[in-house]
């Protein structure tokens, strides 16, 4: 009775923290935003509870990968123009990476409330930003909507929150064409309409491609998972289906407002802060060169170039050097990286896989444009792609463990 006991506790404490995560990753003001606090809160009770499991192999590569670039970051802090800069740009990485190192060392106890949590966040962000589109009512839409127009939702920048927006698409999708739905909900056809809607009212360029990335990512890997012609083309049918209800929904907001189709069109075209952006992107670049082992420090491309690189890439280079360059990236590929771990991947970690690879093919190229080192969801997806393999690792070991323990049994 008292095992039982502790155990719903330990699931109820594990719901409501992946919940209150996954809900404040939609909220980001100002910085620190809740979400690094509610981090620390947690952080903090995880130890004294003693809620963090033991690391499993899948975590300490990356982890080490991690302290390599944390270790190359603070040399180049050596050549900052602004320690001061440097060492606060540092500082709120490291906060994301211990965000990272608390979803993934906790395996994926967690990942429901998760992902309950950030859909909570989306359909609220879609539900606000839509609703003052359609009324103008101008207490929601200030708060809501940049200049009138690009929605902005609860972010200071529409630019972050439209691919924050993209794994709920992505959920929504795999929720109803998904190879292990039998029963489909048509409200995650409703909800998907009204998140990818609300990307398209960012106006961002860069939001817009990585939503077409991650969704052309999602499909090939649907694809590879899909066996016989039969569901392919039957998943195919549904997918055309939901593309013509989408821009019949589309077609009618145009229809309703006719500025909306004008700036959706201006934003589409080279805008003229785009050439000071490029511009910036080569002068991170060149700098990394001639700072090739050690960069100029961490944030300290604003000083050089007067602005934001606007790539996660160019940032990387200039202010760690090529060495903390090839860390930072390997850890990222190293969190996508399928290990094989002895066992067959449950149906439920190959769908939560499929759709965290997608988003982050899209955050690949999105950060092209964008520094997205700052990205919460970027961490939160890698965190989610390491706890499934370090959790396909402790089952591995367990399976492989009750087998000694029967074979030792029957050998007696």
């Amino acid at each position: 009775m008292i095992a039982a006991r502790s155990r719903v506790v330990s699931v109820d404490w594990n719901l409501m923290t992946g919940w209150l995560l996954g809900f404040a990753s939609g909220f980001v003001l100002f910085e620190p935003s809740p979400f690094e606090y509610l981090t620390l809160a947690l952080l903090f009770v995880g130890v004294l509870e003693g809620r963090l499991r033991r690391l499993q192999r899948p975590v300490l590569g990356p982890l080490s990968l991690l302290l390599t670039y944390n270790a190359l970051a603070i040399l180049s802090c050596a050549n900052a123009a602004d320690v001061t800069i440097g060492f606060r740009f540092l500082g709120i990485t490291m906060l994301l990476e211990l965000v990272w190192f608390f979803i993934a060392s906790n395996g994926r106890v967690a990942l429901r409330g998760l992902v309950y949590g950030y859909l909570a966040a989306a359909g609220a962000t879609a539900i606000a930003v839509l609703l003052a589109e359609l009324t103008g009512w101008s207490p929601l839409a200030s708060r809501v909507l940049w200049g009138g127009t690009r929605a902005l939702g609860f972010f200071k920048d529409p630019n972050v929150m439209g691919p924050w927006l993209v794994p709920a698409i992505l959920i929504a999708l795999d929720m109803l064409v998904g190879t292990e739905r039998k029963r489909r909900n048509m409200s995650w056809a409703v909800f998907g309409l009204l998140v990818l809607g609300t990307i398209v009212l960012t106006g961002s360029r860069a939001g817009w491609l990585n939503a077409a990335v991650s969704l052309l990512a999602w499909a090939m890997l649907l694809r590879r998972d899909l066996h016989g012609a039969k569901a392919r083309i039957r998943v195919l049918g549904r997918l055309v289906l939901l593309g013509l209800l989408f821009s019949s929904v589309l077609i009618g907001l145009l229809v309703r407002d006719g500025n909306l189709w004008s700036s959706l069109v201006a934003r589409v075209s080279l805008q003229s802060y785009d050439t000071a952006r490029f511009w910036a992107q080569q002068a991170a670049w060149r700098t990394g060169m001639t700072h090739i082992v050690i960069g100029i420090g961490p944030g300290q491309a604003e000083l050089l170039t007067g602005m934001s690189t606007h790539s996660l890439y160019a940032r990387a280079w200039a202010e760690t050097g090529v060495l903390g360059f090839i860390a930072l990236m390997s850890f990222f590929v190293y969190c996508a990286g399928k290990r094989r771990v002895g066992f067959n991947e449950d149906p439920a970690a190959t769908r939560i896989r499929r759709i965290c690879m997608a988003a982050l093919a899209g955050i690949a190229v999105n950060s092209l444009y964008v520094d997205t080192i700052h990205w919460r969801h970027l961490w939160i997806i890698a965190a989610i792609l390491t706890s499934i393999a370090s959790t396909a690792r402790g089952q591995a070991n367990a399976t492989v463990s009750r087998t000694v323990q029967t074979r030792h049994i029957s050998w007696r």
